[in-house]
């Protein structure tokens, strides 16, 4: 459930004009929780999915004529225990053991003609254009997608610098195409450009970016999906990081596929990392593969099984540890409101 309230106010800047603003505030949010087991996990874990983890958030937005918009985004992540630290909490986890509570976005943005200008915390430019959950918001599926890092799993996206503080700006839309550009604190920038276009058989879904931080500190990453109208969705993203010294650190790609019939969702990913041991002067593979079905009832309720499994590679003379390869079962529930 929505709320809305309108708030309709006369500006007295050009009574000849009589021109009339709109606010518009509504309050959502969501929660997201799952119950983990796996050769990992130390029984049954019960937690709060860390890839789209419980959160709500108020937004408005007042119309200024025809062309100019202005508004705000605030959210609050409020989980109660992350996923990605299964390894570590337990069922009566408190605040200072697994939980979160974090401001995910405090963004004040103005929209018209020329395009999109946002200030605060929020999305940086090139966050998400190439995140394995963001592919899966586009193919479907995405409420089944967990986080395994804490379980072991070493495999991470490469992309943007996700929520910074910073300026952002949008380009308007080119028949599909746009541009955006961050410039965020401790002089970290993000340039990014995305295709989107649907046609008789199907939606395509394109993104590229690119981050530039400290030294020759740089990540690039592609990703393009496709959802054709009978159900079945394709999805291939690829990404690498340098660290200040211009040494490449990661290097990753992950293909993903996914299927509707009905209300019900299927979906298979996955992808392999190389990441450089800096210890040990070496790069070593790490591989995860996710299995998944949803299940929507409604729109705004989504029931998922997920199987995750892993397998980290070691360098020469790194000691392996219980939880670089495995796997976990999760059955969980994401409810909107």
């Amino acid at each position: 459930m929505k709320i809305t309230k309108y708030i309709v106010v006369a500006l007295a800047t050009a009574a000849a004009a009589n021109v009339l603003a709109e606010t518009e505030v509504k309050l959502s949010g969501q929660v997201n929780v799952a119950a983990l087991s796996g050769d990992t996990l130390d029984g049954l874990t019960v937690v709060d999915n860390n890839t789209s983890g419980s959160r709500f958030r108020i937004r408005t937005s007042t119309d200024f004529g025809s062309s100019f918009k202005a508004g705000l985004r605030y959210e609050l992540q409020a989980q109660f225990a992350q996923s990605n630290d299964s390894t570590e909490i337990g069922n009566n986890s408190g605040a200072a053991d697994g939980a979160v509570r974090e401001v995910r976005y405090a963004d004040v943005y103005i929209n018209g003609p020329f395009g999109q200008v946002g200030i605060g915390r929020g999305d940086g430019a090139a966050n998400g254009t190439s995140e394995s959950y963001g592919l899966l918001n586009f193919l479907g599926g995405a409420e089944a997608h967990l986080l395994f890092n804490g379980a072991g799993a070493d495999f991470s996206d490469v992309d943007g610098l996700s929520r910074q503080n910073r300026i952002r700006y949008d380009s308007p839309d080119f028949s599909g195409l746009k541009l955006a550009a961050s410039f965020d604190e401790q002089d970290e920038n993000e340039f990014a450009v995305s295709y989107d276009k649907k046609d008789g058989v199907g939606t395509v879904r394109a993104r590229a970016g690119v981050t530039f931080g400290e030294g020759d500190q740089e990540t690039v990453d592609v990703s393009v999906a496709y959802k054709f109208a009978f159900g079945l969705g394709l999805a291939f993203s690829a990404g690498s990081a340098d660290n200040a010294a211009g040494v490449t650190t990661t290097e990753n790609t992950w293909v993903q596929a996914s299927y509707d019939i009905s209300a019900f969702t299927f979906s298979a990913g996955f992808g392999q990392e190389d990441e450089f041991e800096a210890d040990f002067g070496e790069t070593v593979d790490h591989d995860l593969l996710i299995l998944s079905a949803v299940w929507k009832p409604a729109d705004d309720t989504s029931v998922y099984l997920n199987f995750g499994d892993w397998n980290n590679g070691l360098a020469a003379g790194q000691v392996e540890e219980d939880n670089d390869s495995g796997n976990v079962l999760a059955l969980g529930g994401h409810f909107r409101f």
